[in-house]
């Protein structure tokens, strides 16, 4: 009984108590302009959690960790977008609404795959306090290789 007992505290005493965060910072990315007829206007979080991105998988060994941006959702992703959509002589408005970002990594034994999902809305805004619907979109990009933590900000971007 002490046995199990003394076996129990040092498995707790060789967890660590406070969860590992790995951050991503999008500020060394870059996007080529779309050529459309409307600019960034303006970029809303509109996710229900903003206190995480999603999980990772660190080390050797895969510790899951909490996955975070390094500043608030929009400002990192804003000046990506005004360089995909950057003002022009007869561009229009254009807002991006993102419901939902989340990273995620699925784990095998000979390989791992690094996913970003992103759900999204475009609007218009078309008076004061009105806008319309342009489109209404979710996206998922993914790539493959033996340590794909690395990758999740290129996913984002994609």
């Amino acid at each position: 009984m002490r046995f199990l007992l003394l076996c129990g505290l040092l498995a707790a005493m060789g967890t660590p108590a406070v969860a590992q965060t790995f951050e991503f910072d999008l500020s060394q990315q870059t996007m080529t302009a779309m050529g459309t007829n409307f600019h960034l206007d303006k970029l809303v979080d509109a996710r229900a959690d903003r206190s995480t991105v999603g999980s990772v998988h660190r080390g050797m060994d895969n510790t899951p960790a909490s996955a975070n941006l390094r500043r608030e959702l929009a400002a990192e992703l804003t000046p990506l977008l005004q360089q995909a959509l950057p003002i022009g002589p007869a561009t229009r408005p254009l807002i991006v609404r993102i419901h939902a970002l989340s990273i995620y990594e699925i784990i095998r034994p000979t390989s791992e795959t690094a996913s970003a999902e992103l759900v999204a809305d475009f609007l218009e805004p078309v008076g004061n306090d009105t806008y319309r619907l342009l489109l209404s979109t979710s996206e998922l990009a993914e790539s493959k290789g033996l340590d794909v933590t690395k990758q999740h900000d290129n996913n984002i971007k994609r």
